[in-house]
């Protein structure tokens, strides 16, 4: 059993003295301006290639507007994968410590799929599906080890979601909602991952203290935690994008700039917070990440 403690307590009385009400806070306009970016440039999956040099101005946007609904989907599928995961551990002994802020978690993200979906039914009349990225990877085989990878999951999701939160919310490029929308996101989510990272702290120690063998835990989380961001990365990749935003041979499109070298960097860039912190806890090895 895991104690009170006082990070979480914090967070918790945050959560409460933060509060927005985005039923009420966001005002949504008729129509989002057609010739504007959704998000910066530098956000596009096409950046650092040729195709940002070969493409129009009026095709950049548009595989703004298709990557942004992307991105809103994601969120909206990544959030009620959360959902279902939290609300089976809140309100149990083992997670009596975080009760409070699990309740708060659950309010706040079930807000968050409202208004993404929002975004994307009003302003493009679509939800992209997404293929499904798994929970678990493996033979998890304890309580310990599966609510640990439910916590790094969330985290990994978090982090990159927090990347593009905060580049968006502060763009000068974009329309004023979507602006609005990312920044009040961020606000949360910056939140959401400091509580992420104290539980996977948290869950981490009492997983190796109870696993009967430390080091097969530890390579089976290593090796899941490799997994998990490559897909998380692979999903930003999407035919369908390219397909909506006019571009020809969407598939190939997709296939090549999941596989271009200048694209790793970016990668890295969104997740490097994310393995910074989970080799500083030595929860990730040491060998290099590919994504």
């Amino acid at each position: 059993m895991i104690a009170a403690d006082d990070v979480i307590d914090r967070l918790s009385k945050r959560s409460v003295n933060n509060y927005w009400n985005p039923y009420t806070t966001i005002e949504w306009p008729q129509v989002i301006d057609p010739g504007k970016m959704w998000m910066d440039a530098e956000l596009l999956t096409i950046y650092g290639t040729e195709y940002m040099e070969t493409f129009s101005e009026k095709t950049l946007i548009e595989i703004s507007k298709w990557e942004s609904v992307n991105f809103y989907s994601l969120n909206i599928h990544g959030i009620r994968e959360a959902l279902v995961e939290v609300a089976l551990r809140v309100d149990t002994p083992e997670f009596q410590f975080a009760d409070d802020f699990l309740h708060h978690f659950l309010g706040e993200e079930n807000e968050h799929m409202w208004f993404f979906a929002k975004i994307c039914k009003d302003y493009s009349g679509k939800i992209y599906r997404i293929p499904e990225i798994k929970m678990f990877e493996g033979d998890e085989t304890t309580p310990e080890e599966r609510d640990l990878v439910v916590f790094v999951n969330i985290l990994i999701f978090e982090e990159i979601v927090e990347y593009i939160n905060m580049r968006v919310g502060r763009s000068e490029v974009v329309p004023p909602i979507i602006r609005q929308v990312n920044w009040l996101h961020h606000l949360d989510e910056s939140r959401h991952v400091a509580f992420g990272r104290r539980m996977v702290v948290l869950l981490h120690q009492r997983l190796m203290s109870a696993a009967p063998d430390p080091d097969a835990a530890r390579a089976r989380l290593d090796a899941h935690i490799r997994g998990y961001m490559a897909r998380s990365i692979d999903v930003l990749y999407r035919a369908e994008v390219y397909r909506d935003a006019g571009c020809s041979d969407p598939f190939r499109m997709r296939n090549l700039l999941r596989q271009h070298p200048a694209r790793r960097a970016h990668h890295n860039k969104m997740l490097g917070r994310a393995i910074g912190f989970l080799r500083d806890q030595t929860i990730l090895g040491d060998g290099e990440v590919v994504l």
